[in-house]
């Protein structure tokens, strides 16, 4: 056996490792699918992470959603919205709700959200509850496209209605969400202990080696 290669062969363990082990830590959502008239809840799934979105009237009786994909209207005529018959957008006489109790339980480290179809003078609000169909606690208005971030802690649920106005003109889509996260490390499964207990000879071997290389 050439002990010149131990190295390369620990770094090539290491990296096998390393693979085998790796998470991703950005999941993100797109509601523009799936489309068209849709239940009171949907559920959306990225990197194995679900969150469930709800709609609701003001008084927190459940209501249809709605996959919005007309573009007729604009480009920004993309996302989540409510089966008015209408507009399909979110007004003010309803909220959706977003739970997001699953990536809540990952401790985020940075959470945003997305709003499209935000006309001149339309906008937003968002709330934060912890309790299912709730509106709860205002926390801010959005009244434009951008991504904006919502807060990683205090609340499981989150609320998005229009900020006001005529019902038949001031109305918004939830169009993207997402959220990023420091991975669990994760605890070596049966069949890789043996990979650590030949990495760990290697670097033993190696050692040794270096040892006697520099004794002669």
């Amino acid at each position: 056996m050439n002990l010149r290669i131990g190295a390369g062969a620990i770094a090539f363990i290491a990296v096998a490792f390393l693979v085998r082990t790796a998470r991703a830590d950005i999941i993100s959502y797109n509601f523009t699918n799936p489309a068209g008239p849709l239940g009171t809840s949907q559920s959306y799934t990225d990197n194995g992470v679900t969150i469930t979105a709800y709609g609701f009237t003001s008084a927190g009786v459940p209501y249809n959603l709605y996959g919005k994909t007309n573009t007729s209207e604009g480009l920004d005529e993309l996302g989540l919205g409510l089966n008015d018959g209408v507009h399909f957008e979110v007004e003010a006489q309803h909220f959706i709700e977003l739970d997001l109790a699953n990536i809540m339980a990952l401790d985020p480290t940075a959470l945003t959200i997305g709003l499209g179809s935000v006309q001149e003078g339309e906008g937003g609000n968002v709330y934060g509850s912890n309790t299912y169909d709730t509106l709860g606690t205002f926390l801010f208005t959005i009244g434009d496209e951008n991504l904006h971030s919502l807060p990683t802690s205090g609340y499981e649920y989150f609320n998005i209605k229009a900020s006001g106005g005529n019902v038949y003109t001031n109305d918004v889509l939830i169009t993207s969400l997402g959220a990023s996260y420091t991975p669990t490390p994760a605890v070596p499964e049966p069949v890789e202990y043996p990979m650590l207990v030949i990495a760990g000879s290697l670097m033993a071997i190696s050692a040794k080696f270096r040892k006697l290389k520099r004794q002669k």
